[in-house]
């Protein structure tokens, strides 16, 4: 779709880093070179941190590691989504069954264990006994992007003019990447995001150092959960 409107994807080109000019952001230095642009969006998931501490920035992202498997039934067993705190399981065509996800806290590790597939198996044979004949398929795992309030980064970063930053969705990139990308290409353009006000108050967009955000405590257990089932 970016292809379509005019985007020039340049891929396995690796940041390295922000280029700055004085207190504007003018372009981003790759493994191919520097690429000049009066407008940078980071949306590096759980580097984007970490590709902003090179410029002093600093927007604490951490990962939280995800195991997922999938099995194959001769019928469709599923017609909707089962979903408990502790295991989901997706119905897909062709009888697949999704099965997830682990949560391993601050592990940039993409190996996937033992362990945490056994967990998952027993969870998800509790959901749903009838998944234990299913045929083995696969299994992967990812990274999630968490912040350290469960809220994303939304917005522009006060420290270099032209910067901005998207990212920290953990589970819900994909939900929320509709009215991020409408949210930020207003921002970057300089429309009236004024009706999307409602939208900025609620994804915390403040990313000064001196945001109170920043100075929040680390929510944990219920808390965590409820920002979770409000997205």
């Amino acid at each position: 779709a970016a292809r379509v409107l005019g985007a020039k994807l340049q891929e396995f080109a690796h940041v390295q880093g922000l280029l700055t000019e004085r207190e504007r952001v003018i372009g981003v230095m790759t493994s191919e070179g520097p690429l000049y642009s009066e407008h940078v969006v980071v949306a590096a998931g759980t580097w984007s941190g970490q590709l902003l501490a090179g410029s002093g920035i600093d927007l604490p992202v951490y990962p939280v590691k995800g195991e997922c498997f999938s099995v194959l039934t001769e019928k469709r067993e599923l017609q909707k989504t089962l979903f408990t705190p502790g295991c989901y399981i997706v119905p897909k065509a062709g009888g697949r069954l999704l099965v997830g996800a682990t949560v391993v806290p601050n592990s940039y590790d993409r190996k996937v264990s033992l362990a945490g597939l056994a967990e998952l198996m027993e969870r998800a044979q509790q959901l749903m006994p009838a998944i234990g004949h299913a045929e083995w398929e696969k299994a992967w795992s990812g990274l999630r992007p968490q912040t350290p309030d469960g809220m994303p980064y939304i917005g522009k970063v006060s420290m270099y003019e032209g910067l901005f930053a998207a990212c920290g969705h953990y589970r819900n990139g994909i939900l929320l990447s509709p009215i991020t990308g409408k949210i930020i290409a207003q921002l970057v353009s300089g429309e009236d995001a004024s009706n999307l006000q409602p939208n900025l108050d609620a994804f915390c967009p403040d990313l000064s150092g001196t945001s109170k955000r920043l100075e929040s405590r680390r929510l944990q257990g219920e808390e965590l959960h409820s920002i979770e089932a409000a997205h």
